[in-house]
Formats: C-alpha cells, sequence, structure tokens
C-alpha cells in the first residue's frame, strides 16, 4: 500500500488489494482497522432513515435487482398499510437496479392514499398524486422556485431531486421526520458508529435549521457519545441568500457559530459547528 496526500491507496492486482483491504493499517504508532477509514460520513439522513421510513426495499443478492421484483416487493409492501391517512414511506429504491419510477406507477400501485419513494442517495423523492396534494406541492410551488431547482422537479413524474428536492423539503419532512423518530435515529446511528471504531463524524453543510441542529446536539453532545461531531456552514444556503454580497455572505455564516455545543469552530467539543 501507498500513500498518497494523506489517502491510503493499494497497489497491485484486484487480488491483492481485497487481501490488503482485510488488514489493518499502521502509521508510525497508530493502527486503524480499514472499517475505521470512511471518506464521507453524513449521520444525519441515514440515521433519521432508520426511524422515518414504514419499509425499506434495499438491494439483496437474494432478491432480484430488476424493475418487476422492485414493483413486486412495493406492491407486498403497500398492501399491508392500513392507515390511509397516513402517508407511506419507503426507502432503498434505485434506479439503476430498479428501474425507472414514475408518478404514474406509484398511482397505479396505490390511488388512494400518499406514498413516498426516498431514493437510496438520501437525494431524491418520488411522489404519487395523493402524496403531492397532501403536502400542497403544485405548479405554483415548482414555478416559484429557483431555476436551478425548477430543472430538477417534475410534477408529471413527481421526482424531485437535488436543489428540486431541497426546496420541497419542508413541505416533505411532516411526513416522515418527528421529533420523536429522528431522536431514535441518531441514538442508533450513534451506536452504529461506535461498533465500526468510528470516531469523528462531520456533517458537511447539507441543511441549514437550528431546530435540527438543536436535535442532534440533544443527542450527540452528552459526556456518553464516543465520537466527536462537527458541522461545517451551508455554504449554498448563504450564497444563495447572497448572490452579489460576499461579505453580507461571510457575516449570514457566522451566525451558525453560536449554535455550537462545547466550543465553535473546532471539533474538540462532542457537536459543534
Amino acid at each position: 500500500m501507498t500513500a498518497v496526500r494523506r489517502k491510503i491507496l493499494p497497489l497491485g492486482t484486484l487480488a491483492m488489494a481485497l487481501q490488503l483491504a482485510a488488514m489493518p493499517v499502521t502509521t508510525g504508532a497508530q493502527t486503524a482497522s480499514p472499517q475505521e477509514i470512511a471518506g464521507e460520513l453524513a449521520p444525519e439522513p441515514s440515521g433519521a432513515t432508520i426511524y422515518v421510513a414504514r419499509e425499506f426495499i434495499t438491494l439483496d443478492a437474494a432478491r432480484p435487482r430488476v424493475e418487476a421484483g422492485y414493483l413486486e416487493r412495493l406492491n407486498a409492501a403497500l398492501a399491508t398499510h392500513e392507515d390511509k391517512g397516513r402517508t407511506f414511506v419507503t426507502w432503498g429504491y434505485h434506479h439503476y437496479f430498479h428501474g425507472e419510477l414514475s408518478r404514474a406507477k406509484l398511482d397505479q400501485l396505490a390511488p388512494d392514499f400518499p406514498v413516498i419513494v426516498w431514493h437510496r442517495s438520501a437525494h431524491e423523492f418520488y411522489l404519487n398524486s395523493a402524496a403531492l396534494r397532501k403536502t400542497g406541492i403544485d405548479q405554483a410551488v415548482i414555478d416559484a422556485m429557483p431555476k436551478s431547482a425548477q430543472a430538477q422537479s417534475s410534477l408529471e413524474k413527481g421526482h424531485f431531486y437535488e436543489q428540486g428536492a431541497m426546496a420541497v423539503l419542508g413541505r416533505l419532512s411532516p411526513e416522515f421526520a418527528d421529533a420523536e423518530s429522528f431522536r431514535r435515529g441518531l441514538e442508533y446511528a450513534e451506536g452504529y458508529y461506535h461498533s465500526n471504531g468510528i470516531t469523528l463524524a462531520c456533517e458537511p453543510g447539507g441543511f441549514f435549521s437550528k431546530p435540527m441542529q438543536d436535535a442532534i446536539n440533544a443527542v450527540y453532545s452528552d459526556d456518553a457519545t464516543p465520537f466527536n461531531h462537527c458541522f461545517m456552514a451551508d455554504g449554498k444556503t448563504f450564497a444563495a441568500r447572497n448572490p452579489k454580497d460576499p461579505e453580507a455572505m461571510i457575516k449570514d455564516s457566522e451566525q451558525v457559530l453560536g449554535w455550537a455545543v462545547g466550543g465553535p469552530g473546532t471539533c474538540r467539543s462532542r457537536s459543534s459547528s
């Protein structure tokens, strides 16, 4: 193995790389297992997903990774949904493995209650017509979005991704992100990271919400948390709010330093900005 710009890279054949992947890595006096080296940790979406989704339909070698197989499993899950007034939320769909999805397909499967399919990446949503009506998402809502978000939204397909997904997230959140579920999800993620030897996690500015950060701090900032956790200022939000005023953007971003628990600007505390 070799180190390039502080990254550990395998050299040689694939077989050699797979063999080396199971070996601990030693750098000076410190030793780390492969599981402790992670390129990206986004604790909030992954932790919350565990509890807010009603059904998980994920990649499984023992089950079909084709459209028909996914739709069959989704239809079976929908058949068990008894409370028609409650939105059915499922996570795990991925178009590369499960084929294309659309509002029309979801309407065929669930014409009389709201359904939200949360993409495996956590960056996309598909809604059926009932879910669009319940969340109040119509063409007027899309037309009011910035042009870049409009380009990543489709009312016809019920599909919202990246900036489009962020633009409607406030309308979707009440359907799956209640405070108790979010707390349980964070506690689950806390245990998951601990079991895999993670000692530092950082949320890279994926959202701008003090209530949400307060909720995260409530779980990740106590002395029992076995890792340090940091936040980065959400630059895209501040740039969008101050597109032509860099000084105002900097001042806007500084407000989040007061949101930290334990000390702004560092990762020495349990949860800091």
